[in-house]
């Protein structure tokens, strides 16, 4: 008998495969955007801290880049987080009692999360369009900024929410090593 070195055909649907493509390439978008803004957010600060002690002066700017990196990357850093299931979390297990289909509560779990986010992005684009012709004091830059992030990422924590809403399954994922 021969082995072969051929994985185990998918029990993924051809959608859910080109989903996770769809998503894997979001997250991907994402995950430079955040590695751009913390290296913003730290040169800005250690500029900002030589400036105020070595130089006594300080940066015009410096309050609002920080402030807006720092916001960025907690706002779009959520999805990824959602993805590695790196969140604090409390679970009652329910799966555990014999009566519950699992897929089914992972799905009505993933209704409710899609409402909150869809809901939250819903507010944060129109706040982005009410915000967007007031600038930041030390940066020629528009507060919707701010309010863009609370949308883009609440419409990514969506797509990985969809996922769970077709599967039935969590994200398994782990953080790389």
């Amino acid at each position: 008998m021969t082995t072969s070195n051929t994985p185990p055909p998918s029990r993924e649907s051809g959608f859910v495969r080109a989903y996770d493509r769809v998503l894997l390439a979001a997250d991907k978008v994402i995950g430079y955007v955040l590695i751009v803004a913390m290296a913003v957010l730290a040169s800005t600060l250690v500029l900002q801290v030589f400036y105020r002690y070595a130089l006594n002066d300080s940066l015009e700017w410096g309050n609002d880049v920080p402030r807006l990196a720092f916001i960025m990357v907690i706002l779009l850093g959520i999805p990824l987080a959602f993805r590695f299931n790196a969140h604090v979390a409390m679970d009652f297990d329910l799966t555990k009692l014999p009566f519950v289909n699992k897929p089914l509560l992972n799905r009505f779990n993933a209704v409710f999360m899609l409402v909150l986010f869809g809901v939250v992005a819903f507010y944060g684009y129109n706040l982005m369009l009410r915000t967007w012709d007031q600038m930041m004091p030390g940066l020629n830059a528009p507060i919707g900024l701010f309010y863009l992030a609370l949308a883009v990422g609440q419409v990514h924590s969506c797509l990985h929410v969809g996922r769970i809403l077709v599967t039935g399954e969590l994200p398994t994922e782990h953080l790389p090593e």
